[in-house]
C-alpha cells in the first residue's frame, strides 16, 4: 500500500511546502478546514495570479500539484463527528497515512486533531497557541 502524508489547508506557502514533498516523491492527500467549492478554489488561484502579476510573486505551485485525493472537512475543527466523518474519507483512500501537517495557520487545529485520531505524527501541536 502507497503512503502518504496529509496536508490540511495547503494554500500559500503551506501549497509550496506541498508541492515540495511531492517533488521529492512522496505522494500528499489535501484536506480542506472548510468546504471551498470550484469556484472558491478558482478564486483562491485567481487572487494568487493577480498578486503574483501586481507584487511579483509566484502562485504556490502546490496550489495545481496532483494531490493522492482531496477531502473536504465539514464542520469545526474540534467537533468529534465531523472529525470521524474525515478520518473514515481518510481511511477509504487506499494509503498509509505517515504524519499529518498544517499547510497553513488555519488548518493547525484540525491536523492537531486529525493526526491524534489517527495516531500519527504531528509537527503543528495547537499547545504552541498557549505558550504566550
Amino acid at each position: 500500500m502507497r503512503r502518504a502524508l496529509v496536508v490540511v489547508d495547503p494554500v500559500s506557502t503551506g501549497a509550496n511546502l506541498a508541492h515540495e514533498i511531492m517533488s521529492r516523491g512522496i505522494p500528499c492527500v489535501r484536506v480542506f478546514s472548510r468546504a471551498y467549492d470550484d469556484d472558491m478554489l478558482a478564486n483562491l488561484v485567481s487572487l494568487h495570479l493577480q498578486r503574483s502579476s501586481a507584487d511579483g510573486v509566484q502562485l504556490p505551485e502546490g496550489l495545481l500539484s496532483d494531490y493522492v485525493a482531496t477531502v473536504f472537512h465539514s464542520g469545526a475543527a474540534d467537533e468529534p463527528d465531523a472529525i470521524e466523518i474525515t478520518v473514515s474519507e481518510l481511511r477509504k483512500l487506499g494509503v498509509v497515512i505517515e504524519a499529518v501537517i498544517a499547510g497553513s495557520e488555519f488548518g493547525v487545529q484540525l491536523a492537531d486533531n486529525l493526526s491524534e485520531r489517527l495516531g500519527k505524527f504531528s509537527p503543528n501541536r495547537t499547545s504552541k497557541r498557549t505558550q504566550y
